[in-house]
């Protein structure tokens, strides 16, 4: 199946066309050079681009999308949101780009997610747009 190879080109043209969503996800994030981010559901790594400067770590089910992520250079986990294998508190900045769908308990791997993210620190998460999740 090569569907995850058809959304990394999708990403990659969106991305090079600057795409008006990267750059709000972006300004969401407030990135700032050093800060420990984790992307859940990382998916091809193609985000990680537009975040240049800071410490990522992808987290994803699919080993055919960590292959994909580390081609791009991003330093990738396999592992479930649902039990995320970090430390409380492991990082600044948490974010999860239309991955919340694909989880059969959305509630405890949003727990999850606050619990690995720093007192004071951001977590950025969008949906594909149903207004179920």
């Amino acid at each position: 199946m090569r569907q995850p190879l058809q959304f990394t080109v999708w990403d990659d043209q969106g991305e090079s066309a600057g795409d008006p969503y990267v750059g709000g996800f972006v300004r969401h994030v407030q990135p700032a050079p050093g800060l420990a981010v984790l992307d859940v559901g990382c998916g091809p790594g193609t985000f990680h681009l537009a975040l240049s400067g800071m410490w990522i770590v992808g987290l994803d089910l699919s080993m055919g999308m960590l292959r994909e992520a580390r081609r791009l250079g991003t330093r990738c986990i396999q592992g479930d949101a649902q039990r995320l294998p970090f430390r409380d508190a492991s990082f600044d900045r948490v974010t999860s780009n239309h991955m919340l769908f694909h989880v059969p308990d959305r509630e405890l791997a949003l727990r999850e997610m606050r619990r690995v993210l720093r007192h004071g620190g951001r977590a950025v998460l969008t949906t594909n747009g149903n207004p179920f999740l």
